[in-house]
């Protein structure tokens, strides 16, 4: 074979090469983007293939450390970091796909081997200029760049400071309701301290709790990452903590010779479907299913057997 058709040959690979580098720099740096959009900004527990394997990891990595303590307050400081380390971890798989992914491209237009091409991805990513370009297709992937990592930074501090706005409201409810439901909270220990005192909840209070648990519910459900943040004390949790509320206030309904306030029927229904919700948007988030039927089906056995008796598979509250 001549030289020049080797050398064609040869550009021709060379082509193809870069070909593939340009696609997969694209294909990954959208999927980056729809990860960290379905994380940090769309308000639905819908994460995408790429967020799921980040909250495995560090699950898998606590849950291994975990099966080794013998002791639960040990047990409670290790995982009171899974949270915050899900977060960081989400930000640091982000940052690192975004450079490989700005890399292939650099590699795909051409003119740099794959060591410069990760000196310019980074160099853009970060803003730090110490990477100079001269022709007009990388100075426009160094622009671009510049702008996805300071945009993924802006979001990610706003997503930060968010989460730990609905957390601190959540704990805040729960440092309330601990002086009535005790630590661990129960809820027949509820009903003995507020009789003592002689101290029966009133339309407010049920209001309130009312109010705290709504917001706790929305919250939980666009932020999921929040059922990973532990209370700051060992013996809190939200899950205990609400059904401490809903025993006692299901006892107090039916034990109790006390007249019935309508609120605390709400405050009943309000529970069941926070309940429900949650578990059916970490369902979806793991299994792909429809979160949003029979979110809000909760019905009392009154208006079930007025319609010729229950249906099967519909939540039901029986006396």
């Amino acid at each position: 074979m001549s030289l020049p058709l080797i050398a064609a040959a040869g550009d021709g690979v060379s082509l193809l090469w870069r070909a593939g580098a340009f696609v997969l720099g694209i294909w990954l740096l959208w999927e980056a983007i729809r990860a960290a959009v379905g994380v940090m900004v769309v308000p639905r527990p819908g994460y995408t293939a790429l967020a799921l394997v980040a909250g495995r990891i560090t699950k898998s990595l606590f849950g291994a450390a975990a099966r080794r303590s013998r002791d639960y307050f040990a047990l409670d400081r290790m995982l009171a970091a899974q949270g915050p380390a899900t977060v960081l971890l989400f930000l640091v798989i982000f940052l690192t796909i975004f450079v490989v992914a700005f890399a292939l491209i650099f590699l795909g237009i051409g003119g740099v081997d794959v060591s410069a091409a990760f000196a310019r991805a980074g160099s853009g990513m970060t803003t730090l200029g110490f990477e100079g370009v001269a022709d007009t297709p990388a100075l426009v992937v160094m622009f671009v760049a510049a702008f996805m990592g300071s945009t993924v930074i802006a979001v990610f501090i706003g997503f930060l400071l968010t989460l730990y706005a609905a957390y601190t409201a959540r704990e805040a409810g729960i440092s309330e309701l601990s002086l009535l439901t005790g630590e661990p909270a129960w809820g027949p220990e509820m009903i003995v301290r507020t009789r003592r005192v002689g101290d029966a909840p009133t339309v407010n209070d049920v209001a309130r709790w009312i109010s705290w648990m709504c917001a706790m519910r929305v919250n939980q459900y666009i932020y999921p990452l929040l059922n990973h943040f532990r209370s700051p004390m060992p013996n809190r949790h939200w899950v205990t903590s609400l059904l401490a509320l809903l025993d006692s206030t299901a006892i107090r309904i039916a034990a109790l010779d006390e007249k019935v306030d309508p609120s605390l029927v709400r405050f009943l229904a309000e529970g069941a479907n926070t309940m429900h919700m949650l578990r059916r948007s970490e369902l979806a988030r793991h299994s792909r299913l429809d979160d949003s039927s029979d979110v809000t089906a909760w019905r009392f056995e009154r208006e079930i057997l007025a319609e010729g008796g229950p249906v099967s598979g519909d939540p039901f509250v029986t006396r």
